[in-house]
């Protein structure tokens, strides 16, 4: 008895996470979300990651995004080795990768290690504030933290989702669904005016319109990367 004592709030420290807040149904269902919006998300995955459980998890977003009227599509799928152990490490390879045509957002699906094993969840997944295009999810967890928690990778996937979508933190979803509602219309505006470019947020819910834009964001890092690109060909 002693032990469970022990490791559950310990469970609950380590596998917390901060919730995008309670889902208000009443709310969603008085909300015109407008004509069909399309999103595509550019996967890259772990070597590691089995393909069926990518398109699990893509799925999973997929189904949440469609009660928004919103459809995702998936332009490619391409494979990529986790750069490293800690978060920034996959954040700072993200963050070098151009966002390219036709991709609207970034989004890496990494595998797990024995080391994730013994230290325990570091985070199940993160999306970057400079743009809100590029994140990141665990396809598979292993710890026993990971294990025991309230979670899963397909949770994980759609809670990423809403805030590669410029959804925050809060105590219920109302504000979401504003958002939701708000980047929808704004991105029908720019497709008729022959923007076809699902925009990004950036710090301040500035809104980034543009690949261009989102690419300019990430300043030295990304063109470091285009130029040592260009060198390699």
């Amino acid at each position: 008895m002693r032990f469970y004592i022990i490791i559950i709030p310990f469970i609950i420290i380590l596998s917390g996470c901060s919730t995008l807040g309670l889902p208000q149904q009443d709310k969603l269902k008085q909300i015109d979300f407008g004509a069909p919006e399309t999103i595509r998300f550019c996967i890259l995955k772990d070597d590691r990651v089995a393909q069926a459980k990518v398109d699990e998890l893509i799925e999973a977003i997929r189904l949440e995004l469609s009660q928004y009227a919103l459809n995702m599509d998936i332009p490619w799928v391409r494979p990529w080795k986790r750069p490293g152990f800690w978060i920034k490490d996959i954040h700072a390879d993200l963050a070098a990768r151009p966002l390219e045509e036709p991709c609207d957002r970034l989004l890496a699906f990494a595998g797990t290690s024995a080391g994730d094993f013994i230290l325990g969840a570091q985070t199940y997944g993160s999306v970057e504030t400079t743009s809100r295009t590029k994140g990141f999810v665990f396809a598979e967890w292993y710890s026993l933290v990971e294990l025991l928690s309230f979670y899963s990778p397909q949770s994980v996937a759609v809670h990423e989702s809403y805030h590669l979508l410029g959804c925050k933190h809060g105590v219920t979803m109302e504000a979401c669904y504003d958002q939701l509602k708000r980047i929808k219309a704004i991105t029908a505006k720019q497709r008729k005016a022959g923007n076809d470019f699902f925009p990004g947020i950036g710090e301040d819910d500035q809104l980034l319109l543009s690949r261009d834009e989102v690419n300019n964001k990430f300043g030295s890092r990304l063109r470091a990367t285009i130029k040592s690109n260009q060198q390699t060909h």
